[in-house]
């Protein structure tokens, strides 16, 4: 039943309000917008929700025409130009090729039964293509003329090839047939064309022939064909090798790429196309693996440049012992300084030479300086205890001497040096017995070494090639010492100069009155080359040997023309020329 008729209309609106009062607002909220208390929108009907479905479906549709129609014409417009270049190339041509040329203009003209496509084209592509055809045309007439000529001609040569062929029967040698057979095919497949009608009988006549030859053959060259199996087997397992080492990248094994050139050459030559695959997969393993650790090199070629800042610091010091110190500080200082230097980090190979020598030069004026400044008593001191140094380094030669043949170069430097820190000028005019003894036992184990590992000498102090390059360039000095040196007594390299040349050379240098002066400097300059060539180190590889010996026997050679000092006692007065013939000359 409804409210009763006592009930106010005001009442109404507060018990709705209490009826439901979630609903009620609060009083300090604020008021809706108008689209919360707009009423909600009809659901959609099916039809609608088909009809957008079908637009989308549409509009993918049209978008994978307009993509096709795109590609379409991007692909007519390549085999455009294709067609156009394959035309140009054919119009200049020397040669002209009939089944080319015949192949392009199919195409050309394919192209213009399609209006549509042609007139996409433009004027100007359309006049380029026709005045290729026209020029193509003519030329295209008198290469038929010449196929269809050789034709005939062909069928003579391949006569003769018949011939040839039926005489082949009679061969016994298999080797030889096999060659001769080969020869014919090659001839035959550049006249297999010939008229249709006879050249049927000749094509038939020569594949019989042809079945009889290969038959007998045959088993020859399938051995040669297992052969081939087997080499490109071999190569491929070089190819494997190769690219295993192109994927390190590791520059210490450029040896081992350079020992699969020379596989590659003993098992690939020969091959022809069979091989074309195998070798393109070695080639670029090889440039890749060449191309990684030249960029390796470059790296270490300049952190080696910034190197160079430490060993020049070494050199400083060195050259600071000069001053300040007493002889056994600077003995003990030169021996840390080269311990350092040994340790110091690597330099390139050329600057390293002259850090080197220039290191050397400075440790040796330091500890000569402070040894001549310490007097004899030092000296004697330092003599004192030659002996019992020598015996442990005659031991220490023996124990070198047990160690595998890998290890005795590193074994051997601190020897040397040692050894060469004994041997200093001013020391002793000739080494003792027992130092003779050691540097003999400490060659021949050396030698030994080198003959069994000369791959381990590399990187050390008798590194043959360092030594070698500082030979050469020691025999080069005496060589033109040896062509300056002899001037003085009329040497070879004077022979073509008059005296009067020499007497008045001699006099505008201010060296007449002792002729034999040149000859003594040229003698002095040899014994320091030579001293500084025996002080090298020890030569073992055949360029170093051949050095060394044409540096001693330039040196010896000068050394033995030098004339004799005059006496000091002599009163004899020199010889001076007049000054009329002095004028005169």
């Amino acid at each position: 039943a409804g409210p009763s008729a006592a009930e106010s209309p005001a009442e109404a609106p507060a018990e709705a309000a209490a009826a439901s009062p979630s609903e009620a607002a609060p009083a300090d909220s604020p008021p809706e917008s108008p689209s919360e208390s707009a009423p909600e929108s009809p659901p959609e009907s099916p039809d609608a929700d088909r009809f957008r479905r079908a637009a989308a479906a549409a509009r993918e549709i049209l978008d994978r025409l307009e993509t096709e129609r795109e590609e379409k014409s991007r692909d007519d417009e390549k085999q455009v130009t294709r067609l156009d270049r394959r035309l140009a190339a054919l119009e200049s041509a020397k040669t002209l090729s009939v089944e080319e040329a015949e192949a392009a203009l199919r195409e050309l003209g394919a192209l213009r039964n399609r209006p549509e496509r042609w007139r996409r084209l433009g004027a100007e592509k359309q006049s380029r293509l026709q005045r290729r055809q026209a020029a193509l045309m003519p030329r295209l007439r008198e290469a038929r003329e010449l196929r269809e000529w050789r034709r005939w001609s062909n069928l003579a040569e391949q006569e003769e090839l018949i011939r040839r062929a039926r005489e082949l029967t009679a061969v016994e040698d298999e080797a030889a047939l096999d060659r001769e057979l080969g020869k014919l095919e090659r001839q035959w497949r550049e006249v297999r064309h010939a008229d249709r009608d006879r050249g049927q009988a000749l094509w038939e006549e020569w594949t019989r022939l042809l079945d009889e030859l290969t038959e007998r053959v045959r088993p020859r060259r399938e051995a040669a064909e297992r052969q081939v199996a087997a080499r490109l087997e071999a190569l491929a397992g070089v190819v494997a090798q190769a690219e295993e080492i192109a994927e390190g990248a590791d520059p210490a094994r450029s040896g081992e790429m350079s020992g699969l050139m020379s596989e590659w050459k003993k098992h690939g030559h020969g091959l022809g196309n069979k091989g074309d695959k195998v070798w393109k997969r070695f080639r670029a393993a090889n440039d890749r693996y060449f191309e990684a650790i030249g960029e390796v090199r470059k790296k270490r070629r300049e952190e080696f440049q910034a190197n160079i800042a430490v060993r020049e610091a070494l050199i400083t010091r060195a050259k600071a012992l000069l001053e300040g110190t007493s002889p056994g500080e600077a003995r003990e200082a030169v021996r840390a300084l080269m311990a350092e230097w040994k340790n110091s980090p690597p330099v390139p190979r050329r600057r390293g030479d002259e850090l080197w020598e220039e290191f050397r030069t400075a440790c040796d004026e330091a500890r000569d300086s402070r040894r001549a400044a310490a007097g004899p008593a030092d000296g004697g001191a330092t003599a004192g205890t030659d002996d019992a140094d020598t015996a442990a380094l005659l031991a220490r030669v023996e124990e070198t001497a047990a160690l595998p043949a890998a290890e005795r170069p590193a074994a051997a430097e601190t020897i040397w040096s040692e050894y060469r820190r004994r041997r200093r000028p001013g020391q002793r005019a000739q080494p003792s017995p027992q130092e003779a003894e050691a540097e003999e036992r400490l060659t021949a184990c050396l030698r030994e070494a080198f003959e069994t590992a000369p791959e381990s000498f590399t990187g050390t102090r008798f590194d043959q090639e360092v030594i070698a390059a500082r030979l050469t360039r020691l025999r080069q000095a005496a060589e033109a010492l040896s062509g300056r040196g002899g001037a003085g007594n009329g040497s070879e390299a004077d022979g073509a100069e008059s005296l009067a040349e020499q007497l008045q050379r001699r006099l505008g240098a201010g060296r007449a009155a002792d002729s034999e002066a040149s000859a003594r400097e040229a003698a002095r300059e040899a014994e320091t080359l030579r001293e500084r060539a025996r002080a090298v180190g020890f030569a073992f590889a055949p360029p170093a040997r051949q050095a060394r010996a044409r540096i001693e026997k330039l040196t010896a050679a000068l050394i033995a023309k030098a004339p004799a000092p005059p006496s000091v006692g002599s009163r004899r007065p020199r010889r001076r020329p007049p000054a009329e013939a002095a004028r005169r000359l």
